[in-house]
């Protein structure tokens, strides 16, 4: 319950920002939305997620792709929520 969520910029081995996960706040979007998951706290203010481990693709989208990812963020959010995090659906 004391996790942490941290983001570091693909390419850089720095940490752009790190919060507690207690500190979070996380909603899963709907379907038709640019972005899966919408994280809030108050370091970093709302960032909006896309959760994947493929490599994303605006431009070649697929159904079958689009339906792992929903996954990939149901599970980042299940994720969080043993972290401490707020999560709401």
């Amino acid at each position: 319950m004391d996790g942490r969520l941290s983001f570091v910029p693909e390419g850089t081995p720095h940490v752009l920002w790190s919060v507690p996960a207690a500190d979070l706040s996380a909603t899963l979007l709907g379907f038709f939305a640019s972005s899966d998951v919408e994280l809030e706290s108050p370091a970093t203010g709302t960032v909006h997620v896309t959760v994947s481990r493929e490599r994303i693709s605006r431009l070649w989208a697929s159904e079958a792709r689009e339906r792992r990812q929903r996954q990939y963020a149901e599970e980042f959010l299940a994720a969080l929520a043993l972290s401490g995090a707020t999560v709401r659906h």
